[in-house]
């Protein structure tokens, strides 16, 4: 098996790369990114002994996230071939469960990938709408959902941390556009329309922005400039 090096600050291979092995840290520590618009949401990081990129070697070439060094890392690179030799000394059921699972981890994978990469905000914004129109309650103060079911849900969709998750709804709760009160279980959306003024305008910020035209008038462009410019702080 081959070993490489990498820098800290060099990345093994970016979100979308098609690839043909798995690597084995060694020694130095990665950072497993999501790339999200203009964000870079670091879901993990992994150290001595840790791998990353084994869907490639079961039917799943693309890479899902981008992978890079934190550290002076070294790892090991374990291609098809390698893996099959190994899979000769262990029981052929064993290979039938490892692979069975490697596919069920895979077709669910590419179930819930999200629709879009304008930006995480837009993302977590477009799934929580879904959400509280599937399960949502309207009460005096504005449509609500189970929190703990947008959390499950958005991190599982999105390939986020509740940490993140968490952090992003604050910001949107500063603005009212979205309402998380103490200790309650449930998020609330004071105004619908507000929110998904907001959600347009951040299609108006994306790289592909101007594909869309304009998608509010001057005064609201204005008026969610502001609050952007808060959130992204």
């Amino acid at each position: 098996m081959n070993k490489l090096n990498f820098q800290a600050g060099e990345f093994i291979y970016h979100e979308g790369d098609i690839g043909r092995e798995m690597y084995i840290i060694t020694s130095g520590k990665v950072e497993s990114i999501r790339e999200m618009g203009d964000d870079q949401i670091v879901l993990e990081i992994l150290g001595a002994k840790s791998f990353f990129g084994e869907m490639a070697l079961f039917g799943d070439p693309v890479r899902t996230t981008s992978i890079k060094a934190i550290e002076d890392t070294e790892v090991v690179v374990v291609n098809k071939k390698t893996l099959e030799s190994q899979f000769r000394k262990v029981p052929e059921w064993l290979v039938t469960i490892i692979k069975t699972i490697a596919q069920r981890i895979i077709k669910t994978k590419k179930g819930i990938k999200p629709k879009t990469r304008i930006s995480l905000d837009y993302s977590i914004i477009k799934t929580i709408g879904l959400l509280v129109e599937e399960y949502g309650l309207t009460e005096e103060r504005g449509k609500s959902v189970n929190l703990r079911l947008v959390r499950d849900e958005v991190c599982n969709l999105l390939g986020i941390t509740e940490d993140v998750l968490d952090s992003r709804l604050q910001k949107l709760n500063q603005f009212n556009l979205v309402s998380v009160k103490g200790s309650s279980d449930r998020l609330y959306i004071p105004d619908k329309d507000r929110l998904e003024k907001y959600a347009k305008f951040l299609i108006m910020k994306s790289p592909e922005g101007s594909k869309f035209g304009k998608l509010l008038n001057p005064n609201e462009i204005q008026a969610y400039e502001r609050i952007y410019k808060v959130i992204k702080e």
